[in-house]
């Protein structure tokens, strides 16, 4: 009975190695930072194939924990990854990034994330800053405030769960579409792994 065990452990063991695998397909990479990358991803069956209904495209965000970081490097990216992992796990808002699933395999840490598409708002209005350099402002009054009005929702909604961001910054508001498109009208607050939790507010 001893090695039926053995062989039944060994089998879920490697099954949970070759959950990326078996789950997704790598389409992209969409970035690359400190801590690892982030893929656009395709979601599959469990036997490896596309799905026949309509799949899902996901970004995929890796925490790497490779032999060549120190253990205080690894330290800081295990704790990046399980503040996202707790946060988004109970958050739920229109203008905060969704959170599919997470796990960790081979030394990596991954978290599949709500793709969006349209990219960095920073790098939205960079691109608009150099369309309208000489009629001046990146973004007219009326997308600005668009844009501001969901910002304020998003960080209104973790304060009053007494949540910091504390990164808060144009690329880390993600357009969910194309900004030609009615989706792209629409932003998410991401990289939630700086944040603290306030338990206690004092007064000055």
């Amino acid at each position: 009975m001893a090695w039926c065990w053995q062989l039944g452990a060994a089998q879920n063991l490697l099954a949970a190695r070759s959950k990326f695998q078996a789950c997704y397909k790598i389409i992209r990479q969409l970035g690359e930072g400190s801590y690892g990358n982030v893929y656009e991803a395709e979601t599959l069956c469990a036997d490896g194939a596309v799905s026949s209904t309509p799949s899902r495209r996901v970004a995929v965000k890796c925490f790497k924990l490779s032999q060549d970081k120190s253990d205080d490097t690894k330290l800081v990216l295990r704790e990046s990854f399980e503040k996202e992992r707790f946060i988004l796990a109970r958050m739920e808002h229109p203008h905060i990034v969704k959170m599919y699933e997470c796990f960790e395999e081979r030394g990596s840490l991954w978290i599949a994330l709500e793709l969006c598409r349209g990219g960095e708002l920073y790098e939205y209005i960079s691109a608009k800053a150099q369309q309208r350099k000489h009629s001046g402002g990146a973004l007219d009054e009326i997308e600005a405030k668009l844009y501001f009005r969901q910002m304020l929702h998003a960080v209104g909604f973790l304060h009053a769960s007494r949540i910091v961001h504390r990164d808060l910054k144009s690329e880390n508001f993600l357009l969910l579409g194309d900004p030609r498109t009615k989706a792209g009208s629409v932003i998410k607050l991401c990289d939630f792994g700086t944040l603290a939790v306030v338990w206690l507010l004092c007064k000055s």
